[in-house]
């Protein structure tokens, strides 16, 4: 089994495995510890994503200005981030109810990159701005504020200091079938929450 290490860049300072299931609104996980600490540095963020959901959902969330914000788009599906006030949007639905694994990345110059299934979906300029935000929780599955509960499964949370290249993405997106697991130990299950922050269970 897979055993939690990514050696591309270097060590993730977050990883949640396992498939977690979202109730479109009240799950969530939240980080309440500000380890998200990149501010205006460089960054990787993704997961792997299963929904039909049709409005704004959350996949990640730090706030938006400052702070970031990884959504899908009420208008099409498509992937949506928000960086210190800025946007950018994807161009390729991920809304279909098949399983894909999205990622952002931002390099030390500003440059925003958006990823589909290991794929370049669309980049941009300029995303210079703070992307952490101090005064709310690092969060999954919905704004800490409660708004965009994301409806579908979320699983291989991913967070790196430094921007990941376009090969180390798709080299994650092809290793991405061995690391559905929790603690070494789970396959093939899925994690449930019973309503409260952060609280999951098993079902083998």
């Amino acid at each position: 089994k897979y055993n939690g290490t990514v050696d591309l860049l270097n060590t993730p300072i977050w990883e949640e495995f396992g498939v977690m299931k979202f109730n479109g609104t009240s799950d969530i996980i939240e980080r309440e510890d500000n380890f998200f600490s990149i501010q205006t540095g460089p960054f990787t963020i993704s997961a792997e994503i299963k929904t039909t959901g049709t409005a704004y959902q959350c996949i990640m969330y730090n706030h938006y200005n400052p702070g970031f914000s990884f959504l899908t788009n009420i208008t099409n599906g498509v992937l949506r981030l928000w960086v210190g006030g800025s946007v950018l949007n994807g161009n390729t639905p991920v809304n279909d109810g098949e399983w894909h694994m999205v990622s952002a990345t931002r390099d030390s110059g500003g440059n925003l990159k958006l990823y589909v299934d290991g794929v370049l979906d669309n980049s941009g300029t300029g995303f210079t701005g703070n992307a952490t935000n101090t005064n709310y929780s690092f969060t999954v599955g919905k704004y800490e504020t409660g708004n965009y509960p994301f409806d579908g499964y979320i699983s291989n949370v991913r967070v790196y200091y430094g921007a990941l290249s376009a090969t180390q993405i798709q080299t994650l997106y092809d290793n991405r079938k061995s690391l559905v697991f929790l603690n070494g130990e789970l396959e093939n299950s899925e994690l449930t929450f019973d309503n409260t922050k952060g609280t999951l269970t098993l079902n083998e």
